[in-house]
């Protein structure tokens, strides 16, 4: 089978998956699992550089893994974070993401990859910290995520416009609204217990080539993590476990409710941070699927791993 042929039909058929179905991932870069909020002091600048690789390919039809390996996915972003502290309590923050995307589709023996990267959409948000006693506190947040990313991006050779779930960017204006809790163990002060509900709003986006009205699905995301700390020679450690609950309501196509997208995921992210110097902290983690109860037929993830490169000046 001639290339130009194998690209021919990879590109329809992942026209075909697009419509009967997305990734477990809204569109464009995963923000609201990746914007980090500390308490920041009043002139301190912090900078995060991260990357979140995702490996989507698990094939679910009605919560039964099918076994195929046909169709796999993955994105890769990386993101940076600059915010700063105005005021007692207050910051601000810019992310920045770029999006690569690559897509492999087994026919007959043949596999045909699809790469794309491209500047995904800039976040700006603002936070709020409130100390509850000297061993908890409290921050609010609220982002808005403007559409500057690409929607319009085309495959490696230049000849098809890739489908919205393989775009940098979602083409809309989308807010997110974020609330997070921590407290301090009184039995060890080292032991830290974090909650964080986040909620993002997409609207419709008008900017996708092969549809007129695209709107991805509301998310909303429960982060519960216990870190602790351990100390060897200069060096901090602190290890995490994190539940991860996430919720993604249906797509919308052209006004009509897409069946085979949104549903449940219950995910386990162990982790492991150093803290090197006082102003310079790396950690790893990596996030596996527990239980997954997904509407119809969808292409999700496998696993993920995250690094967070963490910067105070």
């Amino acid at each position: 089978m001639k290339a130009n042929t194998l690209i021919t039909f990879a590109l329809i058929f992942s026209i075909a998956i697009e419509g009967m179905g997305q990734t477990c991932c809204t569109g464009s870069a995963p923000i609201t699992g990746a914007v980090r909020v500390t308490p920041m002091m009043a002139n301190e600048w912090q900078i995060n550089f991260s990357f979140d690789y995702n490996n989507i390919a698990d094939l679910i039809q009605e919560n039964v893994a099918t076994g195929d390996d046909f169709l796999s996915r993955t994105t890769t972003t990386y993101l940076l974070q600059s915010s700063y502290g105005f005021a007692k309590g207050y910051a601000i923050s810019l992310l920045i993401p770029y999006v690569s995307h690559s897509e492999s589709i087994t026919s007959v023996g043949n596999t045909t990859t699809t790469r794309q990267s491209d500047l995904g959409d800039i976040t700006l948000f603002g936070q709020k910290a409130f100390n509850l006693s000297n061993i908890s506190s409290l921050i609010l947040g609220a982002a808005i995520k403007l559409p500057t990313g690409a929607t319009q991006s085309k495959d490696q050779d230049n000849q098809f416009i890739l489908p919205p779930t393989l775009q940098a960017g979602t083409g809309s204006v989308d807010y997110i609204l974020m609330v997070m809790s921590q407290r301090s163990m009184n039995f060890r002060k080292s032991m830290l217990i974090q909650q964080t509900l986040t909620y993002r709003i997409n609207t419709s986006s008008a900017r996708f080539s092969s549809h007129d009205n695209y709107k991805f699905g509301n998310e909303f995301s429960a982060i519960t993590s216990v870190a602790d700390q351990l100390v060897t020679g200069k060096i901090i450690h602190s290890p995490s476990l994190a539940l991860n609950i996430r919720y993604t309501g249906r797509n919308l196509i052209e006004q009509f409710e897409d069946p085979n997208s949104g549903g449940w995921w219950f995910n386990l992210r162990p982790g492991w941070g150093i803290n090197i110097t006082p102003k310079l902290m790396l950690s790893l983690l990596y996030e596996v699927p527990v239980f997954r109860r997904l509407n119809g037929f969808q292409l999700t993830t496998s696993c993920k791993v995250i690094g967070v490169i963490n910067f105070k000046i």
